[in-house]
């Protein structure tokens, strides 16, 4: 009986693994497919689907932003005078 329900469980996992891969294949040929048809005129009111298909991405690669011109440090503060005299 143990063994029959642990089959049964294992075949429920790999038919979600099965179902996510599909899944996750179709929603990727969705993307390649709107990042190119948004190229052309007639198919600009897809770019914010696009976008937002971009920024859902959980495994995409991130790039480092680079600024675009170097800042200048501040100067350092000035050390306070001291008002006490040594003797």
């Amino acid at each position: 009986m143990e063994s029959e329900a642990r089959s049964l469980l294992n075949g429920i996992v790999a038919s979600n693994l099965v179902r996510r891969h599909r899944i996750g294949l179709t929603a990727l040929q969705t993307y390649s497919i709107c990042r190119q048809l948004v190229r052309q005129k007639e198919h600009a009111r897809l770019l914010p689907h696009v976008q937002q298909m971009k920024g859902l991405n959980k495994f995409a690669r991130t790039r480092v932003k680079v600024p675009s011109a170097p800042t200048q440090p501040s100067p350092a503060p000035q050390p306070a005078e001291s008002t006490t005299q040594s003797q």
